[in-house]
Order: C-alpha cells, then structure tokens, then sequence
C-alpha cells in the first residue's frame, strides 16, 4: 500500500487554456478563469507541455491521515482556512469536495471529466484542487477560479469512491503471487553436477499452482467499481549466472533420466565454461516469473506487470578425456 507523503514543490503551472488544447476540452466559459494544471513527471526527468517545460514530481496528497487497508482515509475531523497566520474553522464538503488541511483546498475527482488514470508508471486519479475562495461555474477542468488540477497517487481524505485503474490496483495489491519452484537438470542436489557443452534442462515444478503460474482470477467491488483482474506468468526469464539469460515463454519439461543427454524441448541451456571459479564451486541461477494482471471493470480496461523472483545453483565441470594406449 503506497502510503501519503508530504506534498514536494511544484514548480510549474500551465494556463487553462492550455490544459483545453492538452486534453480536448472545450474552452467555452474558460476564458476568464484563472485555474492552472500541475503536470508531474519522474524526478529529474523534463517533460513539454503545450510548448512548456515542467519538471515537477508525482504528487500525493499531504494530509495524514489513518487507512484502514480500503485505500481511504477518513475526512479531516476539523477543517481550518489558513490566512496570514490565522485558522479559521470552514465546513469540510462543498459541492467542489472534501477540504484538505495540507492543500488549503477542496478537492475532487476529474475522473468523469475524462483526465486519465496514469503517470510516469504510477495508477492515479486527477484531482481539481479549488481554494476557499474559488468561484466555479461548471464541472470542467477550467470552470473555477483559483483552482487546479493535481495528480494523486492515493485518493485524498474524505474521498470513498476509485476509479477503475485505482480500484484495479488496490485488487491487485491483495494478490499473494508466488515465485516458481525450479525444476533443474541436472539439480542443485550433492552430487548431482553438469558437464560444459552438455543440455541443461529449465523448468517450472508448480506450473499447475495458480498463484505461481496462473491463471488466477479474482473479482472485488473496490470503491465503488467492481473489477476483475486475471494474472498469468508470460516467460520465465532465467538468469544462469555466467552471464547467459533464456527466456522462456512455457513453463519449460521436466527431465527424466531415460531423455539421457537430449537438449529440452522448450527450455534448456548449455554452459560454455565450468562453474570451479564460482563462490561455492557453483552458478547461481535466478528464475524471474513476468506476470501479466490484465483488468477490467467500469467501462475500462488495462495491463499491470508484476514479477516474482526465485534462486538455485548448478555446478559445472569439464569433461575429462582418457588416453587409452596401444
């Protein structure tokens, strides 16, 4: 669960009638208003918007709060406008949302205005921040007077509702995903060893676990949105310690001694060098699951990559050849 940080500075605000040419609102009613978009990136990455230059962090809200594991917290118990020193009490829910102690504004999803759900990698919402003393005309983004737009990872207190990407996300947050089992020929067992030039075979043990391979399905009301998210391994990418990879797109053949020394079907590998210069005598192998959670629900639809990670170790000797005389 990503939990609220404090706010970092935003150094960059980019008129309304920008976001209208940036996002494909009309601009009707919108020339008078005063209201700005804050468009995050990475740190230290530039970012060009309507000919302007940003260079400002993926936000999340400022205010902490206590979450109960919904992925919501509570709205503010008081709220209070901060002017020139002074606190003054003001009611918590406008019909431009609930107020926010650490914003000084009040805040409300622009999900249904069409802003999207992602930045840079993180699953958010786009959020209108419009100050105490804004005057808003209409639901659009540029419809209020001292406002803007922010983008949060997390929803801010007092909002109860996801949209489909952050209701997808905190489903697939509850996911307990595994690692594979390896399945290795020859194994990492005393005495078992591989030979340079000779097949190695990879596979997955538990391929018929749902939680380690898949397909595993899940559906949940979140917020307001039902989803259904459905994860299933795409590749095994197997790291082989001597610098070699293989991905593998099956879940690979399990060996049995009668296959002798024929290469594996679907996933194998040969060493060029022996493992003698190794920690332990032995390659270290790394098998990296890359799942894919497909979602959809409330009328959209979209893919989260996840991967889960598991270790074993081969040794590898040279064979030795013997001189026989005459």
């Amino acid at each position: 669960m990503l939990k609220p940080s404090v706010s970092k500075l935003v150094r960059g605000l980019i008129i309304a009638t920008f976001l209208a040419a940036l996002v494909g609102f009309p601009t009707t009613g919108a020339s008078t208003a005063t209201a700005a978009v804050i468009v995050p990136a990475a740190d230290g990455v530039e970012c060009e918007v309507s000919a302007r230059d940003c260079d400002i962090t993926v936000d999340e809200d400022g205010d902490a709060g206590y979450n109960d594991g919904t992925g919501f917290t509570p709205a503010p118990a008081s709220c209070v406008l901060r002017e020139g020193g002074v606190s003054t009490p003001i009611g918590c829910n406008r019909g431009e949302g609930w107020w926010s102690n650490g914003r000084q504004c009040y805040l409300n999803s622009m999900a249904e205005a069409g802003f999207g759900t992602e930045i840079n990698g993180e699953e958010g919402a786009y959020y209108r921040c419009v100050q105490y003393d804004a005057v808003c005309t209409g639901p659009g983004a540029g419809a209020c007077t001292n406002s803007s737009i922010v983008f949060l990872v997390t929803p801010p207190p007092g909002i109860t509702t996801f949209t489909p990407a952050q209701a997808a996300r905190q489903l697939i947050r509850s996911f307990t995903l595994q690692p594979i089992d390896i399945g290795l020929a020859p194994d990492p067992a005393a005495g078992s060893r591989g030979y340079v030039g000779l097949p190695v075979w990879m596979w997955v043990k538990n391929s018929g676990d749902a939680l380690a391979y898949g397909p595993y399905v899940r559906t949940a009301t979140l917020g307001g949105v039902t989803i259904t998210a459905r994860a299933n391994v795409k590749s095994i990418l197997w790291n082989m310690g001597d610098g070699g990879t293989r991905a593998c797109g099956n879940a690979g053949t399990a060996y049995y001694p009668a296959l002798g020394i024929a290469d594996s079907p679907t996933c194998g590998y040969r060493y060029e060098r022996p493992s003698t210069g190794e920690p332990g005598g032995r390659y270290q192998v790394t098998a990296t699951s890359q799942w894919e959670v497909t979602w959809t629900g409330g009328g959209q639809n979209g893919v989260i990559p996840l991967t889960a990670t598991q270790n074993s170790s081969v040794e590898v000797r040279e064979l030795q050849s013997v001189n026989v005389g005459n």
